[in-house]
């Protein structure tokens, strides 16, 4: 461990954290995430502190396993006549709950048609973790958002293990990053989200998704 920080340095983390005070909003912070700082500074900084501290966790936490290419679409996506719950044999894809966090936050969310393919690389989480090793782990920035029409194809298409456990950080109807994660349950996908950030740890085994920048 090295040295403690400096009474010197901490107006500057200060002054330097008030200059990027934008990053709060395009990180993930929802409203009540918001609430909770404003409400427990302390512990707020505390949290922001253990994350800096933390941040070299994302070194070796993944595992790549593989790449998926999704086709392009010429049609809009509107996620409320996708994402319906009904696991009967007329269900274009089998879904068993939608979580309220992510009726809230994705129903009112309709995507633009894509003019090219994507692809998105699957990563094994090799330990537990929270979001912020997680994100920082994937890389670049635009490697990290995926969207509700790629995780509709792949549930669609057999292209998730049902013994297995997704994560998908993917923008809100307010372009909020959100964590999204589905594994079968109930003869279905079970589809929830929750707030970027949150303490609670995403476990070893579980499989995050992200873009891969180089697909055709």
């Amino acid at each position: 461990m090295g040295k403690k920080v400096t009474t010197e340095q901490i107006p500057v983390i200060a002054a330097r954290v008030v200059e990027f005070q934008e990053e709060f909003g395009l990180n993930g912070l929802s409203v009540e995430d918001g609430q909770f700082v404003i409400q427990n500074p302390r512990e707020a900084v505390k949290l922001m502190a253990l994350a800096v501290k933390n941040r070299q966790e994302s070194v070796g936490l993944f595992k790549k396993l593989e790449t998926v290419v999704v086709p392009h679409s010429t049609e809009e996506f509107i996620v409320r006549n996708k994402f319906i719950v009904n696991t009967g044999d007329d269900a274009d894809v089998k879904i068993s709950g939608l979580g309220d966090y992510f009726c809230e936050c994705f129903l009112g969310k309709t995507e633009e048609s894509t003019a090219k393919d994507s692809a998105i690389d699957f990563n094994e989480l090799l330990k537990a973790s929270v979001d912020g090793p997680i994100i920082e782990g994937l890389g670049e920035k635009e490697k990290v958002p995926t969207t509700l029409r790629e995780v509709y194809f792949l549930m669609k298409h057999g292209k998730l293990d049902k013994n297995k456990w997704y994560i998908f950080y993917i923008p809100d109807v307010n372009g909020i990053l959100r964590a999204v994660d589905v594994h079968w349950d109930g003869g279905g996908w079970d589809v929830c989200a929750d707030s970027v950030g949150i303490p609670s740890e995403w476990g070893a085994g579980g499989v995050v998704a992200s873009r891969n920048s180089l697909a055709a």
